[in-house]
């Protein structure tokens, strides 16, 4: 029969070097190694929806995935201080899902692809500043529901401003 005293010290020093080893991964990806790379850039709608596009406005436009509104949309020179950071803080971290250029890379619209996280506040919220955003600096914006993504002929009718 097994002494109760040392199976008792076995299960807490299998547990202690459990919890260490636990530890020493938390840190290793918090602070040591907190990065790594996607396997892609978009999901799997947002892939098959941006081939749709490359299939529509390929030949002519360029189509540009994941844009940072900043680097589309500037801050108002005439804004200075607390004001101009407070700004371009409010753009910062937002992104457009597409972006749709010329051929001498001239922007001339943005696309959102709205799935069902769009019908949360937050994100509802989020989607009302960017649409007058867009307006006030008078970049057409283009929503196109997921459901809309699948129907080729829907897309060109929502793109058809472009296309012409």
């Amino acid at each position: 029969m097994l002494d109760p005293n040392i199976t008792r010290k076995a299960v807490v020093t299998v547990i202690a070097l459990l919890m260490a080893a636990a530890v020493c991964v938390f840190v290793y990806r918090t602070f040591i190694r907190p990065y790594r790379k996607k396997e892609y850039f978009f999901t799997k709608s947002e892939a098959r929806f941006f081939r749709l596009l490359q299939s529509l406005l390929g030949a002519r436009y360029y189509i540009f995935g994941q844009v940072r509104i900043a680097d589309v949309i500037e801050v108002h020179s005439g804004l200075r201080g607390q004001w101009q950071t407070a700004a371009l803080n409010r753009i910062a971290g937002k992104h457009f899902d597409y972006l749709v250029c010329d051929r001498q890379l001239h922007i001339l619209a943005a696309i959102e692809l709205d799935d069902s996280s769009h019908l949360r506040w937050i994100r509802r919220k989020r989607d009302r500043f960017v649409n007058r955003l867009c307006r006030i600096a008078g970049l057409p914006l283009i929503h196109v529901t997921t459901r809309d993504a699948k129907d080729r002929e829907q897309v060109r009718k929502l793109l058809a401003p472009l296309l012409t």
